[in-house]
């Protein structure tokens, strides 16, 4: 009987650690890791060269999630907790491949014409972290992958824009940021999974970075229109044309590496808001 592989998941108490660890433990010996209240659990290289096991994957989710936050610091925390990784798969984990959760953000933008002009502290400090990655592990030698998702969406996550209207329908406040243009391409949170878990498997890699797109692009306007519709709402929803600061006008590409990987969404975005809105109903309750 194989023994199962060992994976380090940094950033596991997020959205998307969680999940991510769920469908992970199925196949995988997964130790979880990363909090910052507590000092010894906290991702630098001090404490990660204690940990005892050695490690076929390190994959890091952890890092600042939320671009208005983003405004409030100027430390830069996310490239922080990458050097410690970095550093640590140097002189302790050096056959661990590295798996970097990124974000499309990096585009600002500028995604059709595929330059990275981040708009936003969150974004630039997500791009400082890619260049990082790159340099050092070209250097020392280091298997990396470095995985762009776009608008991830699904059940446990308590920010953005699914939340926030949720949080707006219960108060009957129907009014949101922006000119409702705004163009995403969502991607539900088991597909996210489903995705990472098969680059994980795959013996042959053409690509050092991934640009993930989510298949089901729709203006905000239409979006949310359903999304009234779902929840049973006859109003319907009004922008006030004040641009959110750092958020991209459009978040979708035509050059998405899905193909490259041979995988096809799942869930729709009908079904993922649906079961989205029966989730946020049942935690109100």
């Amino acid at each position: 009987m194989c023994k199962k592989k060992k994976i380090l998941l940094l950033g596991s108490n997020g959205f998307i650690g969680k999940n991510l660890f769920k469908e992970l433990k199925k196949s995988y010996q997964v130790t979880k890791f990363g909090n910052r209240k507590k000092k010894t659990n906290y991702i630098n290289y001090k404490n990660l060269k204690n940990l005892k096991y050695t490690y076929d994957f390190i994959i890091n989710c952890a890092g600042d999630s939320v671009v208005r936050h983003s405004y409030k610091t100027k430390k830069n925390n996310d490239l922080n907790i990458v050097i410690s990784i970095l550093k640590f798969i140097n002189f302790d984990q050096h056959q661990a491949k590295f798996i970097q959760i990124s974000t499309s953000s990096v585009f600002g933008n500028s995604l059709k014409l595929q330059k990275l002009k981040p708009i936003s502290p969150y974004a630039t400090r997500k791009l400082s972290c890619e260049k990082f990655i790159q340099n050092y592990s070209r250097k020392k030698k280091i298997d990396f992958r470095i995985l762009r998702f776009f608008s991830v969406y699904g059940n446990g996550n308590q920010k953005q824009l699914f939340w926030d209207t949720c949080e707006k329908i219960k108060k009957k406040d129907y009014t949101f940021f922006g000119n409702g243009e705004e163009i995403r391409s969502w991607m539900h949170i088991s597909d996210f999974c489903k995705i990472v878990i098969k680059v994980l498997k795959l013996k042959k890699q053409n690509l050092k970075i991934y640009n993930f797109c989510g298949n089901q692009i729709i203006k905000n306007r239409d979006l949310l229109t359903d999304f009234f519709k779902y929840y049973g709402v006859k109003s319907k929803p009004y922008f006030n044309g004040i641009i959110n600061k750092g958020n991209p006008n459009f978040m979708y590409t035509k050059k998405c590496d899905l193909k490259e990987i041979n995988f096809k969404q799942k869930t729709s975005l009908k079904n993922g808001i649906i079961n989205y809105i029966k989730w946020q109903k049942k935690k109100s309750i």
